[in-house]
């Protein structure tokens, strides 16, 4: 019933354009590079992806959140917020916005990838755990707009560099729009950040890892 329900759902379905390709590249990059190193259980490491199963926040991680966005490192450095909720820390301990910079690249750059690359990657990790490969599948698939069902490394063949990674704490004053700062009747407020201005509010990721190695518990507790 559920590859049917899959099935169906694919119709609507399409390759995600190149900056969906980044912001789901990031997502994979917290995915193995953050939270794996520190969460023993690969099973509770995509437990903590929330992002594809319709969270407003890309991960819930415990008391933590991490909202990934990705922006091109010679680009202005702008982000966009899609929605009012994305920001809003009232229901987590602490906030991060994780900013991932990547940059396009030709195939003969030393060290560049494709979406499907980092993907593989995280298979890999699970080749042995065949319940832990169906989770990350139906995560990919359930991916806003993305049809990973079927063989599709033809249709991603764009290449990308990592340029590094930036870490931003949402606190009370950091500059955002949330549900309590408009009217009931406005929703799905969409708005540009721009982060020369958020640099006080940059910090290490000393401040998600050390959270991590004292032990995560999923309902909330560490």
């Amino acid at each position: 019933l559920s590859r049917w329900q899959q099935m169906l759902r694919n119709k609507y379905k399409r390759k995600l354009s190149k900056e969906e390709q980044k912001g789901l590249i990031g997502e994979l990059h917290i995915l193995k590079n953050v939270l794996t190193p520190y969460i023993s259980s690969p099973s509770e490491v995509l437990t903590c992806w929330t992002g594809p199963t319709g969270s407003p926040k890309d991960f819930g991680i415990g008391h933590i959140a991490i909202e990934v966005k990705a922006r091109r490192g010679t680009s202005e450095p702008f982000v966009q917020i899609s929605s009012e909720h994305q920001l809003d820390d009232s229901d987590v301990s602490n906030l991060y916005l994780c900013v991932v910079l990547i940059n396009e690249a030709p195939a003969e750059i030393e060290h560049s990838f494709t979406l499907i690359d980092k993907i593989n990657e995280l298979k890999a990790l699970y080749e042995d755990l065949p319940d832990v490969q169906e989770q990350f599948s139906q995560l990919l698939n359930a991916y806003p707009h993305a049809n990973f069902e079927f063989n599709i490394e033809d249709e991603y063949t764009d290449r990308y560099t990592f340029g590094g990674i930036e870490y931003y704490q949402i606190t009370e004053d950091f500059p955002k729009i949330t549900g309590s700062d408009i009217a009931e009747s406005l929703s799905r407020v969409r708005y540009t950040l721009a982060l020369n201005s958020c640099s006080d509010y940059i910090v290490p990721d000393t401040d998600i890892t050390t959270y991590l190695e004292g032990g995560l518990n999923l309902n909330g507790n560490s």
